[in-house]
């Protein structure tokens, strides 16, 4: 049978656990909204450079 101390160790062994995988959990959070972020600049780049295509073809 587990000691009172065991049984704490294993307790707190499980927050830590849970603690952790939250963290995890928010670092993948924030990399999926820069990846959300530098693809918004790809498309405003993308928009920029059809933007100035078509101003060329009306001037030349």
């Amino acid at each position: 049978m587990a000691t009172a101390r065991e049984l704490k160790l294993v307790q707190f062994n499980s927050i830590q656990f849970e603690e952790s995988d939250r963290g995890r959990e928010r670092e993948r959070e924030r990399e999926r909204e820069r990846e959300r972020e530098r693809e918004r600049e790809r498309e405003r780049e993308r928009e920029t450079t059809d933007r100035q295509i078509e101003r060329h073809k009306e001037c030349g």
